[in-house]
């Protein structure tokens, strides 16, 4: 790959890769539970692609986009690569108002992916997109309030096969470091 930056505030990341792996773990749907899970393990071949791109002040804000393509080439034990998408995305923006609050907003999302069933059959799992906001306020050097929201469109999507997303989730709380 090749990974660099210009001497402003553009860096990227390129890569192309290719991985043999041994005994990667797979899911397909139990045949007694559909809620369930079985691990299969087969040795697969991955071709893929990655890009990145980031726009960013170091002081004050940073904006970043990537997509990561992939393909397996070969399963031993199965025929697809069943709950596993081929393309991921992100795109995610943080700014800094003052030394005390900050905010980030990511946006995500995969293509389809497919879930083979007890009944040999296979079902379709349509993409899914998903976007987070989340504030912090750094009211010391030892003391943070922050708030996270998740899925903030509140899409219905499933990641996995009988497994439904959350709607709109929110989370406020102190955080103390010492």
């Amino acid at each position: 790959g090749l990974r660099g930056s210009t001497n402003g505030n553009f860096s990227f990341a390129v890569k192309g890769y290719q991985k043999i792996t041994q005994d990667m773990p797979f899911y397909v749907t139990d045949s007694v539970d559909n809620k369930r899970f079985d691990i299969v393990y087969s040795d697969a071949n991955l071709w893929g692609g990655y890009l990145e791109l980031s726009y960013f002040d170091a002081d004050r804000f940073r904006v970043t986009g990537s997509v990561n393509v992939f393909s397996f080439a070969e399963i031993d034990k199965l025929d697809k690569p069943y709950l596993r998408p081929t393309l991921e995305w992100t795109s995610n923006g943080m700014y800094r108002f003052n030394q005390k609050l900050s905010v980030q907003a990511d946006l995500f999302g995969v293509n389809k992916s497919f879930a083979l069933l007890p009944t040999g059959s296979e079902a379709e799992i349509k993409g899914a997109v998903d976007m987070n906001v989340s504030a912090v306020y750094t009211y010391s050097k030892y003391f943070n309030i922050f708030v996270n929201v998740n899925n903030l469109a509140s899409f219905k999507y499933q990641r996995y096969y009988n497994y439904p997303s959350y709607g709109i989730q929110a989370l406020g709380g102190l955080s103390f470091t010492f």
